[in-house]
């Protein structure tokens, strides 16, 4: 069966979506109905943590609590989807950040269709004109990078290595939920920032991929 209906938010309210324990099937669209439906902060421990859109910031208690399972039932349930590639996630002494790699697809917005006439006809030629003068996917993408990356240095090599490692959505998501938690590390905070190395560095070694110890609250 093709085609997807809306489902408000607010369902998660309801006393019937509360009665536990929750499905498998339930947990998952509890994950997407929780997700960000764009960038955020959460304070947690008085550590400010940046929630992307598509990600979804809680921990693994927090969920054990939400859906009436065991905290080991939740961590197999996230490593099913993870070898499933519908999500990445990351666990610290924090939070855990989920990032719903389809989540967009989950997202799409409807459009309405309208018969062809001279005006609207006009209105895709402007459209295509616009589209013309738009920076690629990849280059929007890079932007998006740089507007996160806490250290504005050598913008120019960076975008050389941004188009030679030439990420897809998937491995961008990877990046800048990496990048999230990379931005709360210790290491990054040393020093006010003295050792974050830069973009096109941390780019050419794959830092996404690095593991980073986290401030704990007692810093």
């Amino acid at each position: 069966m093709d085609g997807w209906v809306s489902i408000h938010r607010q369902i998660q309210n309801h006393k019937c979506w509360k009665d536990k324990p929750f499905t498998r099937g339930q947990a998952w669209i509890d994950l997407i109905l929780s997700a960000n439906h764009k960038d955020n902060t959460m304070w947690k421990r008085g550590i400010s943590i940046l929630i992307k859109r598509g990600q979804v910031g809680v921990s693994i208690k927090g969920l054990a609590d939400r859906w009436g399972w065991s905290q080991s039932r939740v961590k197999r349930f996230l490593e099913v989807l993870k070898n499933e590639d519908q999500i990445e996630y990351q666990i610290n002494n924090i939070t855990t950040l989920i990032l719903l790699t389809n989540y967009d697809q989950y997202q799409s917005e409807r459009r309405t269709e309208r018969r062809p006439n001279e005006d609207q006809t006009k209105t895709n030629n402007n459209d295509n004109n616009d589209n013309k003068k738009k920076p690629s996917l990849k280059m929007q993408l890079f932007d998006k990078f740089w507007k996160e990356y806490p250290k504005k240095k050598s913008k120019g090599q960076a975008e050389t290595t941004w188009k030679k490692i030439k990420p897809d959505e998937m491995l961008f998501n990877k990046i800048v939920s990496a990048l999230s938690v990379a931005r709360n590390s210790r290491e990054w905070n040393r020093a006010g920032g003295q050792y974050i190395p830069y973009p096109s560095t941390w780019l050419n070694a794959k830092g996404w991929e690095d593991e980073y110890e986290q401030i704990s609250e007692f810093d």
